[in-house]
């Protein structure tokens, strides 16, 4: 039979027990805050702003869709929105229908592509057309031609520039 401990067997072990605890509880809180300061930042959507240009407006929504799930899903399909044209919405919808054409089959190679490359076909002072060049994660290259006009009614979106359309892409499965 086992012999049955002493209580004062028992105060012996518990410093060491206190310490053990002690220490687990300070490991569990060490690696609670690694994993919150690991979560992503908050969102926070750069809004239409009169000071950009075409190009920044194109840079914006590039960058945004190649990195579509950064700091949240699908952030980069919401940023893009933030910059479509009132007329481009009125063909493309509210943005849960936007969302869904973007994960559709012409335009779902924006979302988390490699690499992207554009070229400035012609600027007016209230229009610009860019061809841009999108390098799939899956291989391929897919041109698309990005309209962006200048807001000229009144309002908040005053003067700021804004995407009218994309076309469907061309697929260059062989190219870059």
């Amino acid at each position: 039979m086992p012999k049955a401990k002493s209580a004062s067997a028992d105060n012996k072990d518990r410093p060491m027990k206190n310490f053990l605890e002690k220490q687990m509880m300070i490991r569990t809180l060490f690696l609670f805050v690694l994993w919150f300061i690991s979560l992503p930042a908050s969102a926070t959507y750069l809004a239409p702003n009169a000071d950009f240009q075409p190009t920044d407006v194109l840079k914006i929504q590039l960058h945004a869709l190649k990195n579509n799930d950064y700091p949240v899903k699908d952030f980069g399909i919401a940023q893009t929105y933030r910059f479509a044209h009132p007329d481009n919405r009125s063909v493309t919808g509210p943005f849960s229908r936007f969302k869904k054409m973007i994960y559709g089959e012409n335009y779902k190679v924006l979302l988390n592509h490699k690499s992207h490359f554009f070229t400035l076909i012609n600027k007016t002072p209230s229009n610009a057309i860019f061809k841009v060049i999108i390098v799939s994660r899956v291989g391929g290259t897919h041109n698309f031609i990005w309209n962006i006009s200048k807001f000229s009614a009144t309002g908040s979106l005053k003067n700021c520039w804004l995407t009218v359309s994309v076309s469907k892409p061309l697929t260059n499965k062989n190219s870059i």
